[in-house]
């Protein structure tokens, strides 16, 4: 995989505002991959839970900083959980239903935040526009160009995926 299509796949799990205030330890959040909240100990850009333990092993490493790579055994843990193939055998991966901008902008804000929180848009970045949207602190066509955006985004990345596998399966 070149550089460009590794950065690709790592930034699929990479949240879209990072908080330089914040741990930069990349946490698994469900598979989605998002910046852990913790407070940074002091002198450095972890918190403890992340920083270096008492056997000298530094626990970001694991999922990586979240303004950078996902070691690559872990990205493929990341693809294969979004791509649903870590579900037991029967299991239904849940898929987000893709919505048209005219259904969302018909929809009242209630109706808005309920379809995000059913369609698993819950991560730290979707949660803090939930509470601005609640609040009138922004507009709703802002919050569903976000969606749209990312509907968007989460289709082209299939695509890259299933595109990927069919090339590794021709190559095999």
């Amino acid at each position: 995989m070149d550089n460009l299509t590794l950065e690709a796949a790592w930034r699929r799990f990479t949240p879209q505002d990072v908080n330089p205030r914040s741990c930069m330890a990349r946490i698994w959040a469900q598979g989605r991959g998002d910046q852990c909240t913790g407070k940074r100990a002091a002198g450095s850009e972890f918190c403890d839970q992340h920083g270096v333990n008492k056997d000298g092993i530094e626990r970001w490493r694991v999922h990586g900083r979240v303004d950078g790579p996902i070691p690559e055994h872990k990205l493929r843990e990341f693809e294969r959980h979004a791509a649903g193939d870590d579900l037991p055998t029967g299991a239904a991966k849940k898929k987000r239903r893709l919505f048209s901008r005219d259904a969302l902008n018909n929809m009242d804000i209630p109706s808005l935040m309920k379809l995000m929180k059913e369609q698993d848009f819950h991560d730290n970045r979707w949660r803090e526009l939930q509470d601005k949207l609640k609040t009138n602190s922004v507009a709703k066509s802002a919050v569903v160009d976000r969606l749209v955006k990312d509907q968007n985004d989460e289709l082209w990345r299939e695509v890259k995926r299933v595109q990927e596998l069919d090339q590794r399966r021709l190559e095999c």
